[in-house]
């Protein structure tokens, strides 16, 4: 299926699509399965399922919890194919997760690289795009820098506080069909816009890493998936969270990395420690030391917390339904994160809480 001409363009332009990978049938099965677990997810974290849908747009480790998308990345087709994209022909996954965007629920992911999220030192790796449904090109499709993988890492943008900009005459759409795939180079440049022209948009991606990556958690401190790493500093990842696809090879090279811990600052709110921020900001003016998100979950708690927060910082009460949204949000969103890692990639509530409290944080 991966031809030596595609491997070619792949290297040369930094991605590369290959159209038909997956049958509808085995897409619409990975959909169902989805749908599922997302409903499971939701009654094991005691959220509202309408809630759920409203507010979690990313969920996590999928492979851990359904049998079908393990066979997927770990024996079947995407596993077929990762190895042939590495110089010696084997993998690591790093994780997987499905991002959805639902029609005028959703939200732009802005422009990126993704291995400068990875807390691992090995630039050389890539994103497997594998969507679920017809993508026209305002349906929230990849848009990439053809060649900017050759660029070099820059620093991890912040969703938050960072813009970037590409002239439109340098970005590609990758306007695709279900079961269609796309492998991305970790250090090409992409984004993707709102989807406004489809009632859903899912996309199932997995993140590979080569084999012999170490951990350098100064490059990542903040990602999830520091929770599931169990070696030390400069190690080779755990092969439990972090399996090998293709013969294991381990050699003694290290990779020059950034140093990217000014991520780990708490002087002002950023996509890296909003959630963090947010909660002590919280526990300190409410006076709560226990679960806050469980807290602000129930009405009549949120209520009596929007009255203490709109008196002590003297707020205008018509502040009281936007309030109350953000706080709701978050508590979905809490919740979702301790449980199952499971967020929101959009921002939106922390970008409003920064909004109402910005004298104050």
């Amino acid at each position: 299926m991966i031809s030596v001409n595609d491997l070619k363009l792949y290297k040369e332009n930094g991605y590369l699509v290959i159209r038909n990978f997956l049958s509808t049938q085995k897409i619409e099965k990975l959909n169902t399965n989805y749908d599922n677990l997302r409903k499971k997810l939701a009654k094991q974290s005691f959220i509202k399922y309408s809630d759920y849908q409203k507010e979690i747009s990313q969920i996590r480790d999928i492979w851990k919890y359904d049998k079908e998308y393990e066979q997927l990345i770990l024996e079947g087709e995407i596993a077929e194919i990762a190895p042939l994209f590495f110089k010696e022909a084997s993998c690591r996954l790093l994780h997987d997760h499905v991002i959805n965007k639902p029609l005028k629920n959703n939200g732009t992911v802005p422009w990126h690289q993704d291995y400068t999220y990875w807390p691992t030192d090995n630039p050389n790796g890539l994103s497997i795009w594998l969507p679920f449904n017809d993508l026209d090109k305002d349906a929230g499709v990849l848009e990439i820098i053809p060649k900017s993988h050759l660029w070099g890492e820059e620093k991890p943008i912040d969703f938050i506080n960072d813009t970037k900009f590409f002239s439109a005459d340098v970005i590609k759409h990758l306007t695709v069909k279900k079961g269609d795939l796309v492998i991305l180079d970790a250090l090409t440049w992409h984004k993707t816009s709102e989807n406004i022209s489809i009632k859903e948009r899912k996309a199932y991606i997995s993140l590979w890493i080569p084999t012999n990556s170490r951990y350098t958690p100064k490059h990542a401190s903040w990602h999830p998936v520091n929770d599931n790493i169990t070696v030390k500093e400069n190690e080779v990842l755990n092969n439990d969270w972090f399996p090998v696809i293709g013969k294991e090879v381990i050699n003694n090279q290290n990779h020059i990395y950034m140093d990217n811990s000014s991520t780990e600052s708490m002087s002002k709110i950023t996509m890296f420690n909003a959630s963090k921020i947010a909660k002590n900001f919280l526990q300190r003016h409410l006076n709560l030391k226990k679960d806050i998100w469980t807290y602000l979950y129930i009405d009549q708690n949120r209520y009596k917390a929007i009255d203490i927060l709109i008196a002590r910082f003297k707020l205008n009460k018509n502040s009281i339904n936007e309030l109350n949204e953000v706080l709701l949000s978050m508590a979905i969103n809490g919740i979702a994160y301790q449980n199952h890692r499971g967020r929101n990639v959009y921002n939106k509530s922390y970008l409003k809480f920064k909004k109402i409290f910005k004298n104050e944080i």
